[in-house]
């Protein structure tokens, strides 16, 4: 995405009985008019916050657009537009779509932090995904990707996402928070 466009993305969701969908939500409405607009997110938890660390776990850009972050709007929910039918739909249907826009230059945990690395990682793990890194490096990385490791991960402490100085986002992966030091 560039940092001067807004990008639009779905959502699917789907609850079990008696779970909360996890949005922490404020309505927005028209300056000149008074009518709703959207739904701007506040905070996630719940069932939200178990998509986005679904979607953590691919690294690509693309899915890493599509998290749902404070500061993203609601535009429609299963097709609808209206607040009371957003609002009605988000408390008892158990299947969600959420058409969800992000607007350029909005501050969110997701921008990228310069990290050292303090331990050779060779990313040798039965996946693939994971970012190789040498002593004394400096990447980038989003520390809102973290995650917890795996039970068949080398390290056993929490991973993100990262990439190298030199390269673009597309070409980064996953690599063990425990290697890398503030830089």
């Amino acid at each position: 995405m560039s940092p001067d466009e807004s990008i639009e993305f779905m959502v699917s969701l789907r609850r079990r009985d008696g779970e909360l969908v996890g949005l922490k939500t404020m309505p927005i409405h028209a300056l000149e008019d008074g009518c709703f607009k959207n739904y701007k997110v506040l905070g996630v938890s719940g069932v939200i916050e178990r998509v986005n660390q679904v979607t953590r776990k691919y690294p690509n850009l693309e899915t890493q657009e599509q998290l749902v972050l404070p500061g993203d709007f609601i535009v429609s929910v299963n097709g609808k537009t209206d607040e009371t039918e957003m609002k009605s739909l988000l408390h008892t249907e158990r299947k969600l779509w959420l058409k969800v826009r992000r607007e350029p230059h909005v501050e969110t945990s997701t921008d990228p932090l310069q990290m050292y690395v303090a331990i050779e990682y060779d990313a040798k793990e039965p996946e693939l995904g994971y970012l190789a890194v040498a002593r004394g490096q400096t990447v980038q990385v989003l520390l809102s990707t973290r995650t917890s490791a795996e039970e068949r991960n080398t390290y056993k402490c929490d991973y993100v996402f990262g990439w190298h100085m030199d390269k673009s986002k597309d070409d980064g992966g996953w690599l063990p928070i425990d290697v890398l030091r503030a830089g």
